[in-house]
């Protein structure tokens, strides 16, 4: 609803206004992605699971760094087809799964804030056969919010508040936003 105003709207510096929010947006979740990836690896690596360990070395953490920060400088100059294209190309040229499942997951990210949520749906459900962390599950239940599945976005809300780390000290704090959201969805799917 924002954009629509915005695009009727022939004021430059509200639309300046909403490109540096657009830029501050990416550049949050730019910043959650690398953390969430951070976080699965101590995950992984500290806890014995039946889940695939994922492992990403120095090298591989920077260059998905680097293709995010350059695909960062695309996007602020409102450049999303350049922006998915960066990605399409540093996905196939890297042989590592979890480095392709990384770029994947920002790609989502990028039709995320345009918009354009069957396109972000189509690839975190492709990372999800391989990654069923809190990370992608929590990516799709917020793709199915946007798209008005309240149902669905539930359902994966209780499969990322499944794979909280139960020793991370936000272990509390995430659980009751899970359920807080969860709580939410099922009451608008009711309605």
């Amino acid at each position: 609803m924002m954009k629509r105003i915005i695009k009727n709207e022939s004021n430059p510096q509200e639309k300046k206004r909403f490109l540096n929010k657009k830029i501050l947006i990416l550049c949050f979740i730019f910043i959650v992605i690398i953390g969430c990836v951070i976080g699965a690896l101590f995950y992984f690596n500290n806890n014995k699971s039946s889940s695939p360990v994922i492992e990403l070395s120095e090298a591989d953490k920077q260059i998905v760094a680097d293709i995010a920060s350059q695909a960062e400088v695309l996007s602020s100059d409102g450049g999303t087809d350049q922006t998915i294209a960066l990605y399409d190309k540093a996905i196939s040229e890297n042989s590592n799964s979890a480095v392709k499942d990384a770029l994947s997951s920002n790609k989502a990210l990028v039709y995320i804030n345009d918009e354009k949520y069957d396109e972000a749906l189509s690839i975190l459900k492709q990372i999800e056969t391989r990654q069923k962390d809190e990370n992608t599950y929590l990516l799709i239940a917020m793709v199915y919010e946007y798209k008005g599945d309240y149902k669905n976005s539930a359902e994966y809300y209780k499969l990322a508040m499944s794979k909280i780390d139960n020793s991370s000290q936000m272990a509390n704090s995430d659980r009751s936003y899970y359920e807080n959201k969860i709580e939410v969805l099922n009451n608008r799917s009711q309605n």
